[in-house]
């Protein structure tokens, strides 16, 4: 008998526009059912993320049909002209853990950027951090640590989507090398991520025009220098706001933010709330808000 541990937010407002990044199913099974087959034109919208742990799955998209097996993982927007499937003549029980997001427009446009710099079907070591975040998601959820707010949420699986493109960026510098240009930009903002600098600084510092390191830096990390120096900005403000009690206005200054407006306003467009909400928020995991899928 398959072993099922899945679990269902409530039901939401239409968010489809909003930024909020909720889960609709997070779960861990393993099966050897040759009836194990989810048509993806004919399931409820969302977003999957499904990873191998042992044995291996099956994922058609049109003609194409691909293998899962243990370390990849497969991204798919649903609907879409795909299924996944266990194919009995494997000898193995294919084991996996899997998160279903809400389809917002935020989440889909991370989607279609895991899809164009993976492929459907990524590898990922065990190891790596992706899985280890989706591990500790799965397990605070399984065993109610975690607060579910639909902002507790959002927060937690932004910090999985940002381990996503931290490693897609790594299978980058590893695949490819990335220019030296880039990568005195990156290490520029990394470093200066506190202070106002702007487009042209850090082009100078690279030694190139900005239109020419803007081309360059889009092309090899995938994120435009703006939106990546506010990612990093971001990141450490989040880390700031959970660990520490300096006021939200001094982290907005201490992180790069022009004023505590936009910090606030950049803060809830991405993460899906407000930093004091985030810092603030407090609430209890109960029973009724979850249910166990059986």
């Amino acid at each position: 008998m398959p072993s099922i541990h899945g679990f269902r937010s409530l039901t939401y407002p239409d968010i489809s526009s909003h930024p909020l990044h909720l889960i609709l199913t997070i779960g861990h099974e393993s099966t050897q059912d040759p009836c194990y087959r989810f048509d993806g034109q004919e399931r409820t919208k969302g977003l999957l993320f499904q990873y191998t742990l042992s044995g291996e799955g099956k994922l058609s998209i049109g003609q194409n049909t691909f293998s899962v097996p243990k370390n990849h993982g497969f991204f798919v927007h649903i609907p879409s002209d795909h299924y996944y499937y266990f194919d009995p003549s494997s000898a193995d029980n294919w084991e996996f853990i899997w998160i279903k997001l809400y389809a917002t427009e935020v989440s889909k446009l991370y989607w279609n950027h895991f899809i164009d710099r993976f492929g459907h079907v990524a590898f990922v070591p065990s190891s790596a951090e992706p899985i280890l975040i989706l591990w500790s998601l799965y397990n605070s959820i399984a065993n109610k640590k975690i607060e579910h707010q639909k902002h507790d949420i959002s927060f937690r699986v932004y910090e999985w989507i940002l381990s996503l493109l931290r490693f897609s960026e790594g299978e980058v510098r590893t695949d490819r090398h990335l220019p030296e240009t880039v990568q005195i930009g990156k290490q520029f903002m990394e470093q200066h991520f506190h202070e106002p600098i702007s487009l042209s600084q850090i082009a100078e510092v690279a030694k190139v025009s900005p239109n020419h390191f803007c081309k360059m830096f889009q092309k090899h990390v995938g994120a435009s220098p703006v939106e990546y120096l506010r990612l990093v900005r971001l990141e450490k403000a989040a880390h700031l706001l959970k660990h520490t009690r300096i006021p939200v206005s001094q982290i907005a200054v201490e992180t790069g933010f022009d004023n505590l407006s936009y910090f606030g306003k950049v803060f809830r467009k991405l993460i899906g709330m407000t930093p004091s909400e985030y810092r603030d928020g407090k609430s209890d995991l109960a029973g009724n808000q979850l249910h166990i899928m059986s």
